[in-house]
């Protein structure tokens, strides 16, 4: 299954909204729909009372919940971190090269 507003596919753990017209967006997504005449975006059925107060919901839920994951961070930033495992360098070799 896919969310209407992004195409992408749910993970299992992923939380959702169901739309009174039978479409489903990921929670983050509904978000984006909470706005003055909104409507399905596939189906362009405007969206109820009962669509916005379920979005709410799930919105309220999913701020309250610590297993939420922020996966908007940019892999590339830890490009700079370094990784002493993959070090070569002795700690006499760091030493002798300080002491010339």
């Amino acid at each position: 299954m896919f969310c209407q507003w992004c195409d992408r596919i749910y993970s299992t753990s992923a939380k959702k909204v169901v739309l009174t017209c039978g479409h489903n967006v990921h929670e983050c997504c509904a978000k984006h729909l909470v706005q003055p005449s909104s409507s399905c975006l596939r189906c362009m059925k405007p969206l109820t009372d009962e669509d916005m107060d379920e979005i709410r919901r799930v919105s309220r839920d999913a701020s309250m919940d610590d297993s939420w994951t922020d996966y908007s961070t940019d892999a590339s930033s830890t490009d700079s971190w370094t990784d002493s495992s993959t070090d070569s360098s002795t700690d006499d070799e760091m030493n002798a090269s300080t002491d010339e």
